[in-house]
């Protein structure tokens, strides 16, 4: 059972990096047919574009490998952000681990 969960798990986050970042795209695009700038906030509270924004306010004479939310965030929002998602995977995980089923 462990080595389907671990699989299940590792597919999980390896899927939901590129997802979140496709999802600024996404967001771009909902902002030019709906002309709604929510489109452009709701991508300063995506996981993936933060952490990818982190290295170009925390190291100088950096940039973004991948890409960035589409407003203007400063480190402090994005460590925020990345903690906040941090403590939500850390409960999700402990919730469900003491809820196992397996009593082995």
């Amino acid at each position: 059972m462990t080595c389907r969960s671990l699989a299940f798990g590792l597919g999980a986050a390896l899927a939901f990096f590129p997802a979140d970042n496709f999802g600024i795209i996404i967001m771009s695009l909902l902002n030019r047919l709906t002309n709604q700038h929510f489109w452009q906030d709701v991508t300063a509270y995506l996981l993936g574009p933060n952490l990818n924004v982190l290295q170009p306010l925390l190291l100088p004479n950096q940039r973004a490998a991948f890409a960035e939310p589409l407003i203007k965030v400063d480190a402090t929002h994005a460590l925020v952000v990345v903690g906040i998602y941090a403590a939500v995977f850390l409960a999700v995980s402990m919730v469900l681990t003491a809820r196992r089923d397996v009593l082995q």
